[in-house]
Parts: C-alpha cells; sequence; structure tokens
C-alpha cells in the first residue's frame, strides 16, 4: 500500500529534473547491412538524465557479417560511464550469455559476448528473437 501525498507526473518531473512520458520506440539496424527487423516493438522512458528502454525484435534470416548494431530512443553522450551494460534475453539454446552495451557518442548500442568481449556479428542471431532493456544517461 502506498501512503502519502499523490501528484502529477509533471509535478514529480519538475521535482526531479525533468519527465518525459513513456513512448513507443522501434528500433533499426545500425550496423550498415541494412537488416530489416520482424516483430518490432519497444517503449522508453526519459526521467531526469536517465534513458529507461526495452524492446523485442527478430534478426532476419538475411544477417550479415557485420557487428550488431541497434538503434536507441535518446542519443548516448560521449562518456564512458554511458556504457554500462545490460543483460539481453535470447533463447540460442547455449549457455553464453550476452550483454547489450549502449556506444557512447551515438544513438544506438553493440551486443557482445559477456565471457570473450567480442562483439556478436548479425548472422550469429540470424532468425533469432531478442529482448533487450538498456538503462543509460542521457547527458
Amino acid at each position: 500500500m502506498l501512503r502519502g501525498t499523490t501528484t502529477t507526473a509533471g509535478a514529480v518531473g519538475a521535482a526531479i529534473g525533468g519527465f518525459t512520458a513513456a513512448a513507443a520506440w522501434v528500433p533499426t539496424d545500425l550496423s550498415g547491412a541494412g537488416l530489416t527487423f520482424t516483430s518490432v516493438s519497444g517503449r522508453y522512458t526519459r526521467i531526469g538524465n536517465m534513458v529507461f528502454a526495452s524492446a523485442q525484435l527478430t534478426f532476419p534470416v538475411t544477417a550479415d557479417g557485420s557487428a550488431i548494431a541497434i538503434s536507441l530512443p535518446v542519443a548516448v553522450p560521449n562518456l564512458n560511464y554511458a556504457q554500462t551494460p545490460s543483460i539481453l534475453n535470447i533463447n540460442t539454446g547455449s549457455a553464453t550469455i550476452y550483454m547489450a552495451v549502449p556506444t557512447k557518442n551515438t544513438s544506438g548500442f553493440s551486443i557482445i559476448n559477456h565471457t570473450t568481449g567480442a562483439a556478436v556479428i548479425n548472422s550469429g542471431f540470424a532468425t533469432q528473437t531478442i529482448t533487450v532493456s538498456i538503462i543509460y544517461p542521457a547527458t
């Protein structure tokens, strides 16, 4: 049970440095391969300086050997701490853990193998559906 004073989102936003209501976001391919994802859905919320983005998408069978790069709804600042990795959900049948990492000074993220630190290529996820939630600073 919540107790206390209720307020509107606008008042809360003003108190914490700006609030942008949740909005739709359609992740796109930034790898240069011209991939068209299917079953794409995404939402994000920006609260103050922080962006909370979640999405699900399916890679095409025609995925190539380029390193995965997928768009984010708000640009990532050119700061090392903006590259905080997030766990990525994918069912490849292996025990490999993948991380989604915002790429500083871009509007995208890459996917890396948690164990090796190596960038994952598009063809490695061909026909796979990924689900990701990323939290990163906007400035």
